[in-house]
């Protein structure tokens, strides 16, 4: 595996992977990763299945997430949105408080934007790669795009395959991946105080071509309660209360090459969580402080 200072030529802006795709050592996979893991790294590695699963996305859960979201949906900064490129693969940056803030941004972000041509979401390995269960939700709700496995067990040495296949994937015109830099749910009860966010999307992002877009975005408004959010709330709609409200505030998209110039890892990292800390000012300017009920 190489490291990552070969795998960015900053004076070039050229992403070289000279092995081919990064995969994991197979004998480090244990009892279900077995399957789980060459199944979804074929998906999301062949274009054709990868072109044709992102339809069925597209079409059908992007539709029925508007469906029960749409009620509740208020999105700020379209035109920001509307400017971003994907020709060098973009780059979704947010905060974390749902299990589902990505996957309702981006079912948002298909009827406002020209770059969702595929999408790539890292995610634990633990239940989506370890289980037929975990595997199951994946495809049914993603279609396998909750790709590439993180390990958080005795394996971390192994994510360096995984930021190696992110970067393989964002090298590519119309990728987008999703990343939490937080790296899990800030759970207290200040929807506007983040976690400390961690270094590896300055990794991530030191890989990439320096074209690639950043899109951070701010997102209030979502519990982790699938039955409640989809069944009770969304079929109420917001009713007029900012707290019923799906809020989502993006801002101006980001080149990489002036993210990384001069900048840490933890640097990259604290910088990007910064600019989502500004667009949750602007949504305490805008509705005021959320309060806890």
């Amino acid at each position: 595996m190489q490291g990552l200072a070969d795998l960015h030529e900053p004076e070039t802006a050229t992403l070289h992977l000279d092995g081919g795709f990064p995969a994991f050592d197979p004998k480090r996979l244990r009892g279900f990763e077995r399957l789980s893991v060459p199944l979804c790294n074929f998906i999301n590695t062949t274009r054709s299945i990868k072109g044709f699963i992102q339809f069925f996305v597209r079409t059908w859960t992007a539709f029925w997430i508007g469906l029960v979201a749409k009620s509740r949906w208020k999105i700020h900064g379209e035109d920001h949105i509307r400017a971003v490129s994907g020709d060098h693969g973009v780059v979704l940056v947010a905060n974390h408080r749902s299990f589902f803030d990505m996957y309702v941004a981006s079912a948002m972000l298909y009827g406002r934007s020209t770059f969702m041509d595929r999408l790539y979401f890292p995610v634990r390995s633990k239940f989506f790669y370890s289980s037929p269960i975990g595997l199951l939700v994946n495809l049914s709700i993603s279609g396998c795009a909750m790709w590439p496995p993180v390990f958080r067990d005795d394996r971390k040495d192994m994510n360096g395959a995984s930021l190696h296949q992110s970067a393989w994937a964002l090298n590519k015109p119309g990728a987008v991946l999703g990343y939490h830099p937080e790296g899990t749910r800030g759970k207290g009860p200040d929807p506007y105080e983040f976690l400390a966010p961690k270094r590896g999307i300055g990794k991530l992002l030191r890989c990439c071509h320096p074209e690639t877009r950043v899109l951070p975005f701010f997102t209030i408004g979502m519990g982790s309660d699938f039955i409640k959010e989809v069944f009770v709330m969304s079929w109420q709609g917001h009713r007029g209360d900012p707290q019923r409200m799906i809020r989502m505030w993006f801002g101006e998209g980001l080149r990489v090459g002036d993210i990384v110039a001069g900048r840490t890892d933890q640097e990259i990292a604290d910088y990007l969580m910064g600019v989502v800390g500004d667009l949750s000012q602007d949504d305490v300017a805008e509705y005021g402080a959320w309060t806890v009920k």
